[in-house]
């Protein structure tokens, strides 16, 4: 008896065929299954039959796999398949699909992909723009239909090799410029190149030469052998340990030492290159320029003898004393400082015991001649006398009890607060006879005549030049204001554009006035739209979730909303008071507008206002 065939619970017609398809496969096994058996693969790979045993004849379960033992049926679900995951009822159309990060089959929807057709194909390759006879062809990025140019044909050949001018057995050839046909030089043979090489003249064992104008065969010399090279290099003049040298017209064998010029040089050596025979005693040794020299130099730097003693004269001589404190005793003799050119001394300072003798000039003024008193009249200035200090402290300006100032560019002698001989008694009895009661002199001619400002603090000044009042503070005199010179506060408008917004969509806008704070008198706009202004940019984001029918909360930084219902202005009876709230406050006004015209644009606002705070 066959095994039966798998009857799937569900729809897939296709999981089906293919369990079928298996097992048809075990059904050509050679051990024919029958009534309650299994076909099966053995641990070889075998098929094998098993003898199965049911108790009654119902439904019985075998590690999860039903059998009907009445009908001889294996029914299996899908999940009951190792590598098949259904998570819920599939619908129809639904098919099997892998998933690889599972790895397990599971349910999904077809795709459906539609047919491909001419027509696609058509479109695809450009056929509209095509014209009879044209071929298809790629531009690099598209389909193009372009005429066929003549195919290439025998005779095209012909005329680009020139063949009308070929004659027979004529080889093809390139003259450079063109194709052109020759007439073929008969082929090189042996005889040629025997005839070349002069093999006539040749002779058993003669090698080939070339004389620098022909090929010639010559008999071959003796090879070049080590005797050869013992005899150049001369070297049965040699003796053991040496070592080969040129002596500038022939190869030498010398001493290693002699060679080599370091072991064998010695203090001697050191003594002659250096001409110590011609030194004497407290010499130091310089160079002259070609060879070494012992000279009477003296010290090269007297800083680093921190005690010398000089037998003889110092001579500096081109060296520089620098960052030193030089103390020359003469004890009893002269000290000269002389100076050198073009090989002649001329003395400019001498000290004896008779006094200081100075020559030549002296900060570019020529020193007298003689001994005695230095006096250089053009550098010493005309003493400074009382007339002079009077002229510079402007003294023919100053009244009596005035004090000296400093305006800045020059003296200035002005009354002293302290110097005031009026009392306010004096003042007020000295009003007393004139229509005003009482009057405080704060009249001064110009700034210059005020008061010193520090000693002053707090005090009031009148200047007439400038006419203005000024009062002392922190050293200076400051100007108020006069009426006419504070300007009226005028209002003003501000204004912003959203971008292009859709039907109840909102933008923020940050607004830039004038002022800090401001009194709001009118908000304006070219549509309908619902604005709302706002103390800073934190409370208009915690307002933004807000609807147009509820009321802000008390103290959330909203200043003030308008809702409009077409271009037009809400005014505000009485003005609210709006201000930045800004950790360092600005001239921004933060503003949120939501477009309510019904359709996609731009919404501008207009803000009158009255500034209080710039």
């Amino acid at each position: 008896m066959a095994l039966p065939h798998i009857e799937l619970l569900d729809t897939f017609a296709v999981w089906r065929d293919y369990f079928n398809f298996v097992v048809d496969e075990f059904n050509t096994a050679s051990a024919l299954p029958s009534a309650n058996t299994l076909v099966r693969r053995d641990a070889n790979g075998a098929i094998a039959v098993t003898t199965l045993s049911f108790v009654g004849t119902g439904v019985e379960t075998l590690e999860n796999k039903v059998i009907d033992a009445a009908n001889n049926t294996l029914i299996l679900s899908l999940n009951d398949l190792q590598d098949v995951t259904v998570s819920s009822t599939p619908n129809n159309n639904q098919i099997l699909r892998y998933n690889t990060t599972s790895g397990n089959w599971i349910v999904a929807n077809e795709t459906v992909y539609t047919e491909y057709t001419d027509s696609d194909v058509d479109t695809h390759l450009n056929k509209n723009s095509a014209s009879n006879n044209q071929i298809l062809s790629w531009t690099g990025s598209d389909y193009a239909w372009i005429t066929q140019t003549a195919l290439y044909s025998n005779s095209d050949v012909d005329t680009h090799l020139n063949t009308s001018a070929a004659s027979t057995n004529q080889i093809l050839s390139w003259n450079g410029s063109d194709y052109d046909w020759i007439t073929q030089t008969p082929l090189y043979s042996d005889s040629d190149v025997g005839q070349y090489l002069n093999l006539n003249s040749a002779s058993s064992n003669q090698i080939l030469s070339w004389t620098g104008s022909n090929f010639s065969w010559v008999s071959q010399t003796p090879q070049y052998n080590d005797s050869d090279v013992d005899t150049h290099l001369n070297r049965n003049s040699a003796s053991a340990n040496q070592v080969l040298s040129w002596s500038g017209s022939d190869y030498s064998w010398i001493d290693p030492v002699t060679a080599a010029g370091g072991t064998s040089y010695t203090n001697a050596d050191a003594d002659a290159h250096l001409n110590v025979s011609t030194a004497s005693a407290n010499q130091v040794l310089t160079w002259t320029g070609a060879d070494y020299n012992w000279t009477n130099k003296g010290l090269l730097s007297v800083s680093d003898d921190t005690s010398p003693i000089l037998g003889n004269n110092l001579n500096v001589d081109q060296y520089d004393l620098q960052n030193v404190d030089l103390m020359i005793s003469a004890d009893g003799g002269d000290i000269s400082f002389l100076s050198k050119s073009g090989g002649t001394e001329t003395q400019r300072l001498s000290v004896t015991q008779n006094g200081i003798t100075v020559s030549g000039t002296f900060n570019n003024h020529t020193i007298p001649g003689g001994i005695g008193t230095l006096a250089l009249t053009s550098d010493i200035p005309t003493p400074y006398t009382n007339t002079d200090l009077d002229t510079h402290l402007n003294v023919s300006t100053a009244s009596a009890n005035q004090v000296l100032t400093w305006t800045g560019t020059n003296y200035n002698w002005t009354t002293s607060l302290s110097s005031e001989v009026d009392t306010l008694d004096s003042v007020m009895s000295r009003g007393a006879t004139t229509s005003i009661t009482a009057v405080i002199p704060f009249l001064y001619s110009d700034q210059n005549s005020f008061p010193e400002a520090t000693s002053s603090h707090g005090a009031l000044a009148h200047s007439h030049q400038d006419g203005a009042m000024f009062f002392a503070h922190s050293g200076m005199w400051i100007q108020l204001a006069n009426i006419n010179d504070m300007s009226s506060v005028s209002r003003n408008t501000a204004n912003g554009t959203t971008s292009s917004i859709a039907n109840d969509v909102a933008s923020n806008l940050n607004i830039t006035s004038m002022c800090k704070s401001y009194h709001l008198l009118k908000i304006e706009t070219d549509a309908a739209a619902w604005v709302t202004l706002y103390t800073d940019a934190t409370s208009r984001t915690n307002d933004a979730s807000r609807n147009i029918l509820t009321d802000p909360t008390p103290g959330s930084g909203v200043i003030a909303e308008a809702i409009t219902t077409s271009a037009g202005t809400v005014n505000f009876t009485p003005a609210i008071v709006g201000w930045n709230n800004d950790s360092t406050p600005t001239t921004t006004i933060y503003a949120k507008v939501v477009n309510k015209s019904g359709s996609t644009r731009t919404i501008t606002t207009t803000l009158t206002i009255i500034p209080i705070e710039t």
